[in-house]
């Protein structure tokens, strides 16, 4: 299963937290014996290695170290995808992965691609969609969902 590290390195807003990242990859290896690949650019290395020291499951970082084409063919063998609203979100859906989207500053149905198989996770509070890159209420819309709520989309998309 891959986790996409960054949904936007100009949008934080978008970013999930990392200690839920590393929580969710332990969670995934804990329960179900499931190894998670940490993707994303180059730029997203630093929060990459902040997900390695936390996790105990220790995910294989592929962050920075593939083409768009390898990160195309990465996701496509993946048996699921966790991302914010993102670019891997949208090549998820075009090679038919199962994927679980988490949304916060950004309205899903406006974003979300067409897919067969996809959950959306999106905690609609009274200042979303905000469409901000920075927050002024501490990410509360990306932020409040949490990691067994995830492995719980995880699961649903993966049967």
């Amino acid at each position: 299963m891959a986790l996409s590290i960054s949904a936007s390195r100009r949008w934080k807003t978008k970013n999930w937290t990392i200690p839920y990242m590393a929580e969710l990859s332990d969670m995934l290896a804990k329960e179900k014996s499931i190894r998670v690949v940490l993707v994303g650019s180059g730029e997203d290395s630093h929060e990459a290695d902040q997900v390695m020291k936390r996790s105990g499951a220790k995910p294989i970082n592929a962050v920075g170290k593939t083409s768009i084409s390898q990160l195309i063919g990465l996701i496509g063998r993946c048996n699921a995808l966790v991302t914010g609203d993102s670019s891997p979100m949208h090549v998820a859906a075009s090679v038919g992965t199962p994927f679980v989207a988490l949304f916060g500053p950004t309205d899903p149905r406006k974003h979300i691609s067409p897919a067969r198989d996809y959950r959306v996770l999106y905690k609609e509070m009274a200042c979303s969609p905000c469409y901000r890159p920075v927050c002024l209420k501490s990410r509360r819309c990306i932020s409040s969902i949490t990691p067994k709520e995830v492995y719980g989309a995880v699961m649903e998309v993966i049967r």
